[in-house]
């Protein structure tokens, strides 16, 4: 087999097994590289609240648009960056995360509640 050939089935293999990364991961609602672009749990919305001191964080006053839409999907990455994020900019403050995805079928499922999530 001359170069060209195994690099054309090198890219295929890695085109065959990417998706499959989906599968054997617990974030169900990171389907950026699935086979599944069309399924239910892309259709979820959500609610991420990160509060201090039971008084609701303003979000959209510090982060993009493009983190916040994305923290709408449910992205468990991005929720988890943000948190850090937070944590960084509001040291040694009690900050506290609740997290509801409304599902397909009307149902809420809370995803992640902590009592603290900075360290």
């Amino acid at each position: 087999m001359d170069r060209r050939s195994a690099f054309i089935a090198l890219v295929l293999v890695a085109q065959l097994l990417l998706p499959v990364r989906y599968y054997l991961s617990s974030d169900r609602y990171d389907e950026r590289f699935a086979w599944r672009m069309f399924s239910s749990y892309r259709m979820a919305r959500c609610q991420v609240t990160y509060s201090q001191a039971s008084e609701p964080i303003a979000l959209d006053q510090v982060f993009h648009s493009a983190w916040i839409t994305l923290l709408e999907r449910g992205r468990s990455d991005v929720v988890e960056a943000v948190g850090q994020r937070l944590c960084l900019t509001h040291p040694g403050q009690d900050l506290r995360l609740d997290m509801r995805c409304r599902l397909v079928d009307g149902s809420w499922q809370e995803l992640h509640r902590d009592e603290g999530i900075c360290p």
